[in-house]
């Protein structure tokens, strides 16, 4: 795999964390119009679907019959536990204090990489660890005035929670299955699972 320049991999992490940051509130506003469970659906059965239009060329390494499960627990951990309670949570709390407290996530990873990957758990980590665990502290504390939902916290939690177990399974999978496959098929299947249970309990007639 070609290395990418220094300039260039801080240009895609720039647009990504631009992109990322104006998610939250765009999906907070979102929310007005459309239920929670069916919004987290179309846009990851889009996604997946956009994402199919590249994946196609390369259906030899689809290997679905060999690789089906890996595809499924993706789509529960990265899909169905973190977009889904992400985008249910964002209907109890501002968007700025659910999305702080979700990104305690880098936190969870590094602990996860130690447990289920082997990676170097050393003093400067630890400390790195620590800083941001207390970032989020301080950044969420500014938050906690008037009324506080739990079920919004405990959703962030969840979320964050299978932010980074879906991370750290993806990273182990990576040599065993097609990497835009897993986005993609991660995307479809835990898309469908949300569009179909959000229609059994939201009803479609309630989106603006």
């Amino acid at each position: 795999m070609k290395k990418l320049s220094r300039t260039r991999t801080v240009l895609i992490l720039s647009f990504l964390v631009i992109v990322w940051g104006v998610n939250w509130p765009l999906s907070k506003l979102a929310l007005d119009y459309i239920p929670p469970l069916l919004f987290a659906g179309i846009r990851t059965v889009l996604g997946g679907i956009v994402l199919l239009i590249f994946a196609l060329p390369r259906y030899q390494q689809l290997r679905l019959r060999e690789t089906w499960h890996l595809y499924l627990i993706s789509a529960l951990l990265n899909i169905i536990i973190f977009y889904g309670l992400q985008t249910i949570g964002l209907s109890y709390m501002p968007a700025r204090l659910f999305s702080t407290i979700v990104f305690i996530e880098p936190v969870l990873l590094g602990i996860f990489s130690w447990l289920w990957l082997g990676e170097a758990m050393y003093g400067l980590k630890v400390i790195g660890l620590i800083l941001g665990f207390a970032g989020v502290a301080i950044i969420s504390r500014g938050g906690f005035t008037g009324d506080i939902s739990a079920i919004g916290i405990f959703l962030a939690l969840k979320s964050a929670i299978g932010w980074g177990l879906g991370t750290v399974f993806v990273k182990k999978t990576g040599n065993c299955v097609d990497s835009i496959w897993m986005v993609t098929m991660q995307l479809l299947m835990g898309g469908i699972f949300l569009l179909c249970v959000g229609s059994s309990i939201e009803s479609w007639s309630s989106i603006e």
